[in-house]
């Protein structure tokens, strides 16, 4: 009996003992302390790029928490009664993307659950622009390319990111604008750091107030070098050491008797563009010398419509002398320059004996894209569509040139109605008689007709004139000022020599409307023809007079108006985040301009934006717009409102 009171007795004095270790438990909690009840002041927790929050947990006892995943943690993890807790996201070593896990508080009876979700930071913003230029929509894109000629092989020019800099040296990027000397030593040797990772070498810097570094390529491309150094994120702006930015005049020994291009600003016009060999300029002539060492190279396959013959020689030389007006190899420190250095030509041979109105309309259609049949009724292809058509020709009564203006016949009108349609800005000379009108096919509304002035920019004595006369541009005046008063360009065996007519006139406006679609590649025909009146310097009377129609062409400000008119729509623009050598996210703007990258892995990065005409990757080309800022994401959020500009470059 006492053996079995004492028991009973010791049983409960350990119960007390225990509920005593346990602080108590009071009212509802369980036998053992545990909470009966949990709830916390929230069942969804969300961390759209954060990393921490806090919760409020009410108990009537003692209670643990714990998560479902590694990078989930809770703080405190266990407690009593009421607290504050703690909900810590950890993304470390995690793919960004979207996450989802659970913390489980629970008590001796009691469960209660939170759902957590987490994703990476994102980054929104708009694109801004020109807004006469970047508009909502969609347009199609067109090529353009790197053209040799217009850069210094084996060199590109690299400025850095001097906030990256910083950021790598522990320093504050906001001090990145005005780095003290040791600083200024730590871009250098950020730059050759950076030359090596690429396998370049470090080859020269600019000035210590501008930290702009010269690498040597070591045979590899330029195009390839400067795509890759875009995607690193140490550099702020790359690009090919251009000839152009560091020499607008040509080094060709003959230029300085070419005193027809200052005339029509040429060597500003340099500056700007030197055209593009997607340009392509179709000569119908007499054939051209392919071999002329300013020339090599520059001519395509064309075809011989009077001898049905892919040899298109030039046994005149009037064709290999306007054609290296249009386009000689430039800054070769050879003979003489070009108008726009870097288009191609393509020769048509329409001039000599047979050449009719049908083999020109042959010649039209051929050099504006078409495949037409040849007399043998062989169909002949052009290896390119020409987008500029050059005619230093006429129709006209030998016998009595100024009798009367010999019409143009419907086929040739037709061929150029068509040509014109399909993309062809046709140029040709007025005529070399002081005519009272203009030739035909000069004469056509189709084609931008194109008067003679000499080295005073005074209407050449032998230069037709009239209502169609559209422009005036250097043909030379050789009665007044001798051999050196003429046109300066490349003839048969390899020679120079004078020339003078409007067919000298004409291939230097050929030339330059080569610039502009160089500049622009969207310009019609129309726009071509619109805005070189409009740029053009005005001679003779106020406004469009008979003798030079609107003015002088003006290459410099007819090229300034066709990039101002180069227009994309938002919709084109791809905005890409980069750090490094790496990729992090890409996405496509919307027809406002609006852009998302989401799941952004904390960090500094280039936030840069371009609509890549030619889709081939790279943005920021020529002929491109292009926009580039430095951001920084941390987990304490999405950034929002990022707004990126982008210029025509």
């Amino acid at each position: 009996m006492k053996i079995k009171g004492f028991a009973r007795a010791a049983t409960a004095g350990l119960l007390l003992l225990l509920a005593a270790c346990n602080g108590g438990g009071g009212g509802g909690s369980g036998g053992n302390g545990g909470a009966t009840t949990i709830e916390a002041s929230s069942e969804y927790l969300s961390f759209p790029g954060t990393s921490s929050a806090t919760v409020s947990v009410t108990a009537d006892g003692r209670w643990t928490a714990q998560s479902d995943q590694g990078w989930l943690q809770v703080s405190p993890a266990s407690g009593s009664g009421d607290a504050t807790v703690t909900v810590t996201v950890s993304r470390s070593g995690l793919t960004p993307g979207h996450y989802a896990g659970t913390v489980l508080f629970k008590g001796s009876s009691a469960r209660e659950t939170i759902t957590v979700y987490m994703r990476f930071p994102s980054l929104t913003g708009n694109i801004t622009g020109p807004a006469d230029q970047v508009r909502p929509g969609s347009l199609g894109a067109r090529p353009l390319a790197l053209e040799p000629g217009t850069y210094v092989p084996g060199e590109v020019l690299v400025a850095l990111e001097p906030g990256m800099v910083a950021v790598k040296q522990g320093l504050s990027p906001r001090g990145a604008r005005s780095l003290p000397q040791a600083s200024r030593q730590a871009l250098q040797g950020a730059a050759a750091a950076l030359a090596a990772d690429h396998g370049l070498s470090l080859a020269g810097v600019l000035s210590p107030e501008l930290p702009v570094f010269k690498l040597h390529t070591g045979g590899k491309a330029v195009g390839d070098v400067v795509r890759k150094l875009r995607l690193d994120g140490r550099v702020r702006s790359v690009e090919p050491n251009r000839v152009i930015q560091a020499l607008a005049t040509p080094n060709d020994p003959l230029y300085s008797q070419q005193w027809h291009y200052a005339a029509i600003k040429l060597p500003q016009t340099w500056y700007l563009t030197v055209g593009s060999a997607e340009v392509t300029v179709a000569v119908l002539d007499t054939g051209v010398n392919g071999s002329h060492p300013d020339l090599a190279g520059k001519i395509l396959p064309g075809y011989d419509f009077l001898t049905n013959s892919t040899n298109v020689a030039d046994g005149n030389g009037h064709g290999t002398h306007v054609s290296g007006t249009v386009a000689a190899t430039t800054n070769n420190n050879t003979g003489v320059a070009g108008v726009s250095w870097a288009s191609k030509v393509l020769p048509v041979r329409v001039i000599g004996p047979g050449g009719d109105a049908y083999t020109l309309a042959r010649g039209i259609l051929y050099a504006a894209g078409f495949c037409v049949y040849n007399s043998a009724g062989q169909q002949v292809c052009p290896p390119a569509k020409a987008k500029v058509v050059n005619m230093s020709l006429g129709i006209w009564s030998s016998s009595n040139p100024c009798g009367s203006q010999v019409p143009l016949d419907e086929t040739t009108r037709w061929a150029m109605a068509l040509a014109a349609s399909n993309g062809a800005t046709m140029v040709a000379a007025a005529g070399n008689s002081n005519c009272p009108f203009a030739f035909y096919p000069a004469a056509d509304p189709t084609a931008i007709a194109v008067a003679a002035t000499g080295p005073t920019d005074v209407k050449a004595p032998y230069s037709n004139y009239g209502s169609a006369v559209w422009l005036a541009a250097p043909g030379g005046d050789q009665t007044n000022y001798g051999n050196s008063g003429g046109v300066l360009s490349t003839v048969p065996g390899g020679g120079y020599e004078h020339y003078e007519g409007t067919s000298m006139a004409s291939p230097h406006v050929a030339g330059v409307a080569a610039l502009m679609l160089a500049a622009n590649p969207d310009l019609t025909p129309a726009q071509v023809k619109l805005i070189l009146a409009n740029t053009a310097t005005d001679l003779g009377a106020a406004g469009w007079d008979p003798y030079y129609g609107y003015g002088l062409v003006n290459a410099e400000a007819a090229v300034k108006a066709a990039r101002d008119l180069l227009s994309a729509h938002y919709s084109d623009f791809r905005v890409r985040l980069r750090q490094g050598s790496t990729l992090v996210a890409e996405a496509r703007a919307d027809r406002g301009g609006s852009f998302a990258l989401e799941n952004v892995p904390a960090g500094r990065y280039t936030l840069e934006a371009g609509n890549d005409r030619d889709h081939d990757g790279v943005l920021g080309e020529p002929g491109e717009f292009y926009g580039s800022t430095a951001v920084d994401l941390n987990y304490g959020g999405d950034v929002s409102g990022v707004g990126l500009n982008v210029q025509p470059r």
